[in-house]
């Protein structure tokens, strides 16, 4: 009955999420906005690995359209020095550039990043590249963005 219980509670928490998605997007209160991180989740695994789960919006332009790359980086802590580690150090040599997104009123995109042994994160700092010059940039509590848990 707990693990039911449990489970509806995090089916009702994700139609929540989602219905805030869509009330941004296109609700009676919706503003328009250009391309924007509307959530980031991090899910650490035991074995020093970490999934994420990013919802990019925008509704400004949405004839264009939002195309370019995802990147983060994560700043924290490891044997007691500070240290910001970039997405390059976060990922295998082949996706060093990012994950690309291209949409024109939002995209989920999802992926795993690997921290080292002994490194607490603190702080996430998220990057889009657009086409041309467009960089929108955001920084991110970890116990803000962090369900604990395996994935």
């Amino acid at each position: 009955v707990h693990s039911a219980l449990a489970a509806k509670d995090n089916e009702i928490a994700d139609l929540r999420r989602d219905l805030g998605l869509y009330n941004r997007l296109i609700g009676p209160d919706a503003v328009r906005q250009g391309l924007s991180v509307f959530e980031l989740v991090v899910r650490p695994s035991d074995d020093g690995s970490v999934g994420f789960v990013v919802t990019l919006t925008q509704t400004q332009d949405v004839r264009k359209g939002s195309k370019g790359r995802f990147t983060m980086d994560i700043e924290g802590q490891r044997a007691g020095q500070l240290e910001r580690l970039p997405w390059s150090q976060l990922v295998a040599p082949g996706e060093a550039e990012g994950l690309p997104y291209d949409f024109r009123y939002f995209q989920r995109l999802e992926g795993r990043v690997m921290l080292p042994e002994g490194f607490q994160p603190h702080t996430v700092r998220v990057r889009l590249k657009g086409a041309g010059d467009d960089v929108v940039e955001r920084s991110l509590r970890w116990e803000q963005i962090s369900q604990q848990g395996s994935d």
